[in-house]
């Protein structure tokens, strides 16, 4: 091959602009080894520009990407020994013989066709697992960046992180210049006591909580319910939410915070999770007509429909067990109609969330004929207290 090259450190070639490439006959073997697929497409780009029209560049390969990129009447297919001419027909013999079966070819074409439905099962899969507890990441948390807008003109909080599990907040919270100068105690609370040293490592952290019954009276300005909500059942948010409104000084605020689109599924309770818009907040809460919850809306336009954010102050924190099966209920049919509106959208996105509000659909429906049951029974709550998963992903839109 006349000419000279070198390769750069991404693996893409820098030509040397003093070689005659032009009406050249180049020939390698396996370009595609060691290069990512689209580097393989840009070298064959290259070098068709390089030696022109009436150059030549022959290439042994087995890859996909480049037999895709070529034309039929440009593809030889070497085989046993024997050879097949260009044809209409080539290039499918050939990508039958580099899948291996003509099964592997409809499984492929099944599998690129159907990327929606592929969506769909995995999270419904993942809706069989538990939730991950994730630490903090030091990345840029859009929860986080809603909840310092709540605050914004508050200062000298004692705040609890309810569910703390890692100390994924809190350690977001004291990084943050604006928010850390507001909170004069950070508080956490957290079930599972192998948790406790990743929670330690918070700065400023002045006690850790294992149970409800530990809390103190009318102590907190804030207490903070971020992605915990929704892994706690049903028949236990009487309790913990009483609980909760004794807990906060007389000025005090619940914060809920929850990601309505979940990046993953996951079976944070028995009946999965379940997750609250604002008006179901409004009817758990007991909200007359007329009365709406305080909702903060993120700025960030990829976050607005997904990021829920509500505040309610403690006057407002006067749950009835009514109000926990008619909050239930509004869950149900709203996740129904959303369902009927998502069923012929094809795409990535609208296939989790399809999946997203199918899970919400059944794991509402199983909880309220629980709590209907006629022979149900009282549940205990000394092992109700949930932990913040940190499910929320800003990779996923």
């Amino acid at each position: 091959m006349r000419g000279q090259y070198t390769v750069e450190k991404w693996g893409l070639f820098e030509w040397n602009l003093q070689s005659e490439l032009k009406d050249s006959i180049i020939i390698i073997d396996e370009p595609e080894l060691n290069l990512h697929p689209g580097a393989q497409i840009k070298v064959i780009d290259k070098l068709r520009e390089f030696i022109g029209n009436s150059g030549q560049l022959w290439i042994a390969t087995h890859s996909l990407h480049i037999l895709s990129h070529l034309q039929h009447d440009e593809i030889i297919m070497v085989d046993n020994g024997g050879i097949v001419r260009p044809s209409v027909y080539t290039p499918a013999k050939t990508f039958n013989s580099l899948m291996g079966t003509e099964m592997h070819i409809h499984q492929l074409i099944h599998f690129v066709s159907s990327i929606e439905d592929w969506t769909y099962a995995n999270f419904i899969i993942d809706c069989f697992k538990e939730p991950d507890v994730i630490p903090w990441t030091n990345k840029k948390d859009a929860q986080v960046d809603i909840f310092i807008k709540v605050l914004k003109e508050q200062s000298n909080i004692k705040i609890l992180d309810f569910g703390a599990g890692k100390g994924r907040v809190g350690m977001a919270i004291l990084h943050n210049k604006e928010l850390s100068s507001k909170i004069e105690y950070y508080y956490a609370l957290e079930p599972q006591a192998k948790y406790h040293e990743e929670i330690k490592k918070v700065n400023g952290v002045k006690k850790i909580f294992t149970n409800n019954d530990e809390l103190p009276p009318n102590t907190f300005d804030v207490i903070l319910l971020c992605n915990v909500l929704h892994e706690i059942e049903p028949q236990f948010w009487f309790n913990i939410f009483n609980k909760i409104h004794k807990s906060l000084n007389d000025n005090g605020s619940l914060i809920i915070i929850e990601d309505k689109h979940l990046p993953k599924g996951e079976k944070a309770n028995k009946y999965g999770y379940l997750i609250l818009c604002e008006s179901q907040l409004e009817i758990l809460f007991g909200y007359k007509a007329g009365e709406h919850i305080l909702a903060f809306q993120h700025p960030m336009e990829d976050y607005k429909e997904r990021i829920l954010c509500a505040l309610i102050p403690k006057s407002k924190i006067n749950i009835e067990e009514p109000f926990i099966l008619s909050s239930l209920q509004d869950l149900e049919t709203k996740t129904f109609e959303k369902i009927k509106t998502l069923r012929d959208k094809k795409n990535e996105k609208s296939s989790r969330l399809y999946a997203q509000q199918c899970q919400q659909y059944f794991n509402a429906k199983i909880a309220i004929e629980d709590i209907e049951a006629p022979d149900k029974t009282p549940t205990s709550i000394s092992e109700t207290i949930p932990t913040n998963t940190g499910s929320f992903d800003n990779g996923q839109k």
